[in-house]
């Protein structure tokens, strides 16, 4: 009895450690498919001189098939195979079969203040490459290769820098996490938003939306409505949580980036509270009529 006690035992927790080792939760320490991606691309000399490729090899365009798997909402693996040659005529492949580079690493999703407005970039680390490969996310469907100054690579007649999602997600639609509304003194947030004063403005009138990323359900991007964004001009961008307000190293604090502007912070007092941070994640202390206080209407 014992004996078959013992089996049992192990048996289900054979069945145990298999299971957990296949769920795609997303939690920390653990992997879930991101989306598998193929694409022909030109041979230059930027994405040569990254594979390794030597300069006299003919390399008239590149086939790619590249998988992701994310660990954290902003970092994660990845497996990439890149065959290249010279096109044999009249099909779609390569004269003798081309020469294949298999490479695997890790990638950060980052936002680098000179990309492209409102685009995460994605930088691709491996020991088969001799320097980081940069993919601009267009969409969840689409990867774009930038070069190491975060410009678009230009294609040619024949192909583009393009990687095509495998299978497309079906409209993905961002969640909404809240909107947030409120009333703030002017001036002081102009300096903090790195834009002119006007003496005259004495109170802002602020909307702002907050998103989840559709896929890892973290955070995704913000639109902000209030001062010179009107309704028809919202300031948008991506956001992400840090950590650590002026006496508590642990608090949390939304922090919206801007394209060539530091980013603006606001702490999370609660789900339904934020407050405004200077430049140093200190609280900026309003007047008798208005505060530095967004409240939660969705």
């Amino acid at each position: 009895m014992a004996t078959i006690r013992y089996i049992f035992t192990t048996i289900w927790a054979i069945s145990c450690l298999a299971i957990s080792g296949c769920a795609q939760t997303g939690a920390a320490g653990q992997q879930y498919d991101a989306g598998a991606f193929v694409g022909s691309t030109p041979g230059d000399d930027t994405i040569r001189a990254i594979l390794g490729i030597a300069p006299g090899s003919k390399t008239e365009f590149i086939k790619w098939e590249c998988s992701f798997q994310k660990i954290s909402p902003n970092t994660g693996t990845f497996n990439c195979t890149a065959r290249y040659g010279v096109g044999k005529n009249g099909t779609n492949g390569f004269i003798n079969g081309g020469e294949e580079i298999a490479a695997t690493g890790s990638y950060r999703i980052y936002y680098p203040a000179d990309g492209i407005p409102g685009k995460y970039f994605y930088q691709l680390r491996s020991e088969k490459f001799t320097a980081p490969l940069e993919l601009i996310e267009m969409d969840r469907n689409i990867f774009y290769f930038a070069d190491a100054h975060h410009h678009l690579l230009v294609g040619n007649g024949g192909c583009s820098y393009v990687l095509n999602r495998i299978s497309p997600l079906k409209n993905p639609v961002d969640s909404l996490l809240g909107i947030f509304d409120g009333r703030t003194p002017c001036q002081e947030l102009a300096v903090q938003l790195d834009e002119k004063m006007n003496e005259e403005c004495t109170k802002i009138k602020w909307r702002l939306t907050l998103y989840r990323d559709p896929v890892t359900g973290g955070p995704g991007r913000y639109e902000l409505f209030g001062f010179v964004h009107k309704k028809d001009s919202p300031r948008t961008g991506p956001w992400r949580i840090v950590r650590g307000v002026m006496g508590n190293p642990d608090a949390p604090v939304y922090q919206l980036d801007q394209t060539g502007r530091p980013p603006l912070f606001l702490w999370k007092a609660d789900d339904n509270i934020l407050f405004f941070l200077d430049r140093d994640r200190n609280l900026m202390v309003g007047n008798r009529d208005f505060s530095y206080t967004l409240n939660r209407v969705k």
